[in-house]
C-alpha cells in the first residue's frame, strides 16, 4: 500500500477525519479521471445532465456540515444521503424541473450519528456506480445494501471498501 492510501486509511479509520472538497476533487477528478464531477456547497448547485455531485449542505462561505450525494442521468436522478434523509428542497425543486417522474433516494441509515464519515459515503457510491457493470438504479440499490443496520459497522464497510482503489 503507498503512504498516501495508508495516510487517509488511518485518518478514516482511526481519526474519523472528514474528507474536504479539495481532497474528493482530487481522488474523483484526478484519481479515478471523472470529469462529470462537481463538489460544491449547496448554494453552488445547477443541474447537469449525467453528471455527478457531492453537495455539502451549507452554503459557500461557511463551514461544511454534511455531504450528501447527487447523481444525474438522461432517464434519472438519484439522491443520496448517508443518514437516509428525504432530499432538501432546493435540490428536490432544482431535480423535478428536469426529472418529472421523480427523485429516487435511500431511506436506509447507514452512517452512524457520531460518524463524520458521510464524504467517504458519497465517493463510494460515485466509485461503485461508476466501476458497476450494472444499471445505474441496480448499482445504486447494491451499494447501498452492502451496508449493515448496525451503523457503528459501516465505517469498516466503507474504509474497506475504499481501500480497494
Amino acid at each position: 500500500m503507498d503512504l498516501k492510501k495508508y495516510i487517509m486509511l488511518i485518518y478514516m479509520k482511526v481519526f474519523n477525519k472528514p474528507i474536504s472538497n479539495v481532497e474528493l476533487e482530487h481522488i474523483i477528478k484526478v484519481n479515478h479521471n471523472i470529469n462529470n464531477f462537481d463538489c460544491i456547497m449547496k448554494n453552488q448547485f445547477v443541474y447537469k445532465p449525467n453528471w455527478f455531485y457531492i453537495i455539502n449542505l451549507e452554503s459557500k462561505g461557511n463551514l461544511g456540515t454534511h455531504w450528501v450525494c447527487v447523481i444525474t442521468t438522461d432517464d434519472d436522478c438519484f439522491y443520496f444521503d448517508s443518514f437516509g434523509c428525504i432530499p432538501p428542497m432546493f435540490i428536490k425543486h432544482e431535480l423535478l424541473k428536469h426529472h418529472k417522474s421523480g427523485i429516487k433516494y435511500n431511506a436506509f441509515i447507514i452512517q452512524n450519528l457520531k460518524s463524520s464519515m458521510c464524504g467517504y459515503f458519497c465517493l463510494g457510491l460515485i466509485l461503485y456506480v461508476v466501476n458497476s457493470n450494472k444499471p445505474f438504479t441496480q448499482a445504486y440499490t447494491n451499494y447501498i445494501q452492502m451496508f449493515e443496520d448496525d451503523t457503528k459497522k459501516n465505517n469498516n464497510i466503507i474504509v474497506h471498501y475504499l481501500n480497494q482503489f
